[in-house]
């Protein structure tokens, strides 16, 4: 974590920032937050991502006590201030103090964290990589909410099986990843699922880059399709674009990052530098 954060209002140093014990963030969960990556010192995509902050406040029922401008000039701030100009920002807002455990009493509280650009190893994106399925599906998940609890659950099996992302696999369809968008080929066919998931920063700019030279289907996606496509890969801010040659013990395609997917792989990331 970086030296310094923002804690309702304030700019102050991340070893002095605490909340109350019986915040509902803390307690039940309640809360939501966006992640923003930087490259060289610019926010990629930093309206989009206040927008859908804002936007999952207004569903989850949370006031944010800033402006979007504000918001923006203290991120800005906070880039300088803590000398990483490839740092990732993490927006928090909370519920609040709560005197019985589950009703709202107070203002909600909110914070801003800093983390060290922490690069993942090249093969990653020019080898590929494995996912593991669950049978699960979030709840409210047009909102970036604080609750991760399955993923954190699952990280020794994830460890376990050597796998880069957990896949939810609900009834037999592909939603997401625990924390990333799930996009599948059919040749030069790219298909993602439509329903039961959010709809991420990167995977928009994605599709809006695709549709120039791809057709495009979003719709429910069945497990079983994995067996006859021919590439596949998962997006997020903090990952880009990830090749998925493995899904559990079923290879993806040839077990190589496809042709496709390095076109889009090479688009996304001139994009995000604009």
């Amino acid at each position: 974590m970086l030296t310094y954060c923002y804690l309702n209002g304030a700019i102050i140093p991340f070893k002095n920032a605490s909340l109350p014990l019986n915040d509902l963030g803390v307690l039940r969960g309640y809360g939501i937050f966006d992640y923003i990556r930087a490259r060289n010192g610019k926010f990629c995509f930093i309206d989009r991502h206040i927008d859908r902050f804002f936007g999952s406040a207004k569903k989850m029922g949370l006031q944010v006590p800033i402006t979007k401008e504000k918001l923006f000039n203290t991120l800005t701030e906070l880039i300088q201030k803590n000398k990483d100009p490839n740092a990732h920002a993490r927006i928090v807002l909370t519920g609040g103090e709560s005197s019985n455990g589950i009703s709202k009493d107070g203002e909600e509280n909110m914070y801003i964290l800093f983390h060290e650009d922490d690069p993942f190893p090249g093969e990653v994106y020019t080898e590929g990589v494995k996912l593991m399925t669950i049978p699960y599906q979030r709840d409210l998940v047009d909102i970036k909410t604080l609750n991760y609890a399955p993923a954190v659950k699952n990280q020794a099996q994830q460890k376990k099986e050597e796998a880069f992302e957990i896949l939810y696999t609900p009834d037999g369809c592909i939603t997401e990843a625990s924390r990333a968008n799930f996009f599948l080929w059919n040749g030069d066919v790219l298909v993602t699922p439509k329903e039961g998931i959010l709809h991420g920063i990167t995977r928009d700019v994605v599709l809006e880059l695709a549709q120039k030279d791809y057709k495009i289907e979003e719709r429910e996606v069945k497990i079983g399709e994995l067996e006859s496509a021919t590439e596949a890969f998962i997006t997020a801010t903090g990952k880009d674009i990830v090749p998925v040659v493995k899904v559990d013990n079923m290879v993806v395609g040839d077990g190589k990052v496809g042709r496709n997917t390095q076109k889009l792989m090479d688009l996304y990331l001139a994009a995000a530098k604009e």
